[in-house]
């Protein structure tokens, strides 16, 4: 009769334990950490050195300086910039552009108008010239009123003037002087320049006209 004799088993071998495991995985990672530190170092030191000017700036990966403008400096209050850089706000509650209150403009109150009424300038009389020695005395056909002098009118003064003319042959005066003064230069030179104006019908001798001579009195009053 035949046996099988099988060999004895030893005992079972324990498992890699798993202690060790991570042990090794972690410092394979450690290891790893440190070798990119080192390399990461010596990347640094190779990029360029610079100092910051006014501007600010960035290094890119390839060791480039950007540089970026610096803001604006703040305006001064009361003061405003260029309204075409200012981004343009649209009303964000209901998309509709804000209500604007117009103010009706006050109808501004005129000034009182100051007081221009002047007295009334009385006209002058003028009475009829005296007689000369000829034969027959210049008379006049058109006769001017003399101007009032304003500041004589305002000072209230009056005053007869006496002009003497001499009228040539064809009606216009040649001569023209002061006879009588009134006491006023004003009313003097008023009598004399309206004269001048004056035309008269010449006088006669012998049915021919000839040089004449009148006095004229024109009297200046405040009285109507």
């Amino acid at each position: 009769m035949n046996s099988t004799v099988t060999p004895p088993t030893g005992p079972a071998r324990p498992p890699f334990p798993k202690r060790r495991m991570i042990w090794i995985v972690a410092a394979a990672m450690a290891l790893g950490l440190l070798i990119f530190l080192t390399f990461m170092m010596t990347q640094d030191g190779q990029k360029p050195f610079f100092n910051a000017g006014p501007n600010t700036g960035h290094v890119d990966e390839n060791g480039q300086v950007q540089v970026f403008e610096p803001l604006p400096a703040p305006l001064p209050a009361g003061e405003t910039g260029d309204a075409s850089r200012l981004p343009e706000m649209a009303d964000v509650d209901s998309g509709r552009a804000s209500p604007q209150i117009i103010e009706q403009p006050r109808r501004a109150t005129a000034p009182a108008a100051p007081s221009t009424t002047t007295p009334t300038r009385p006209a002058p009389t003028v009475s009829a010239p005296t007689r000369s020695t000829a034969s027959s005395m210049p008379v006049p056909t058109s006769q001017p009123a003399p101007r009032y002098p304003r500041n004589a009118l305002r000072a209230g003064i009056e005053g007869t003037v006496q002009v003497q003319v001499d009228v040539g042959p064809d009606g216009v005066p040649t001569s023209v002087a002061l006879a009588s003064g009134s006491g006023n230069r004003e009313l003097d030179r008023a009598a004399i320049e309206a004269v001048r104006r004056w035309r008269f019908r010449p006088a006669m001798a012998n049915g021919q006209p000839t040089v004449g001579r009148v006095t004229v009195p024109i009297q200046f009053s405040m009285r109507d």
